[in-house]
């Protein structure tokens, strides 16, 4: 059999991972001209809504607003019941805070942007618009170890005019239906996507352990993922001492994985995946009789899982491992002996790093 090198199977998968990594829209930004928010959450809250709610509250742009020189801080916090929200408002010479408890990331990214648009605009508490805040929106007082400001008469004013104009738009959205918002927010089907790149070992499809590299590319749509891998093995070598007979081998593979993720979003994640495989068989020996073509196909289906570990926001940890069952068990033989076939269940391990991004839950 003819050797020929196989590599091709990876280029267009790279090609569209750099193209999924590129056109894949990006959340808003959180700041505007002489308007700064520093949104600190868990992966599982995005704020990449609240610059767009504010500006629809205000009904202006943020740099045609009045007063839009403002600086803020929204640290949420999990609970079992939803989000506590402590938002940090430096406007001028005066310093605030106010503590929101809310029963969802929407809701708290709905919240912050009602409390960033009162401190800019205190009117806005007076308009229909104002009728989104939540009804589980729960304000608590702000301490005074929270609140300092340059000693002004106008300062003390300014904070009990933004509490009462909260605590008014608070009270009406009881009465008003919430609409929705286009773009405000996390959706309610949440799409995230991501790209990876793998150390690969495989037991059972080649003479030996065999090691790779595996690119892959896909999106999660709520708990609901799948993925396009592709994997290319190292060329392996079988020899039959007794004859001097030899073959080597090697095996480039596309894989669709579908999985069901358990906890998105946390620190930790296990996702159980159903996979189908397809790829070519490529070979040369001295002394083969079969098979006679220096290529032939390669199918098998797998149940496996992957562990995920959360670095960062964007980065993770992935280790996976899938167990295999082939279509067809090829096999290669000299002198009419077999060197080697496929095992009836093939093994497969993953380790590296992946880089999700889009609107996270």
């Amino acid at each position: 059999m003819a050797a020929r090198p196989f590599r091709v199977v990876l280029v267009p998968l790279a090609a569209a991972v750099a193209a999924l990594t590129l056109l894949w829209p990006r959340a808003a930004a959180a700041d505007g001209p002489g308007f700064t928010l520093d949104w600190q959450s868990e992966p599982a809250c995005d704020g990449g809504g609240v610059h767009r709610r504010v500006e629809q509250l205000l009904g202006e742009p943020l740099d045609e607003a009045p007063s839009s020189l403002l600086h803020a801080r929204a640290r949420l916090r999990g609970k079992p019941d939803g989000w506590r929200v402590t938002i940090d408002v430096v406007q001028g010479t005066t310093r605030s805070s106010r503590t929101v408890e809310v029963a969802t990331c929407a809701e708290a990214v709905g919240t912050t942007a009602l409390v960033l648009a009162l401190a800019i605009d205190p009117r806005v508490g007076s308009r229909p618009e104002a009728g989104a805040l939540p009804t589980t929106a729960r304000f608590a007082e702000p301490s005074e170890a929270s609140i300092t400001s340059a000693p002004a008469p106008s300062s003390p004013v300014s904070r009990d005019r933004h509490t009462r104009a909260a605590r008014r738009a608070a009270s009406r959205s009881a009465s008003v239906a919430r609409r929705p918002d286009v773009g405000e927010g996390p959706s309610r089907w949440p799409m995230t996507g991501f790209v990876s790149t793998m150390g690969t070992l495989g037991v059972g499809m080649l003479p030996g352990t065999a090691p790779g590299l595996a690119l892959a590319a896909g999106f999660n749509v709520g708990a609901l993922r799948t993925a396009l891998l592709g994997t290319q093995y190292l060329e392996r070598t079988a020899e039959q001492k007794d004859t001097g007979g030899w073959l080597t081998a090697e095996l480039a593979t596309v894989s669709l994985r579908v999985g069901w993720r358990t906890q998105p979003g946390a620190r930790w994640e296990l996702v159980p995946v159903a996979s189908l495989e397809f790829g070519q068989f490529h070979g040369a020996g001295h002394s083969v009789d079969t098979p006679k073509s220096s290529r032939f196909a390669w199918g098998a289906a797998g149940l496996g899982g992957t562990l995920e570990f959360r670095l960062a926001s964007s980065w993770l940890l992935v280790g996976e491992a899938d167990a295999l069952v082939p279509f067809r068990r090829t096999q290669f033989r000299l002198n009419g002996a077999t060197i080697h076939q496929p095992a009836q269940v093939e093994g497969v391990f993953r380790f590296g790093i992946a880089y999700e991004f889009g609107k996270r839950p």
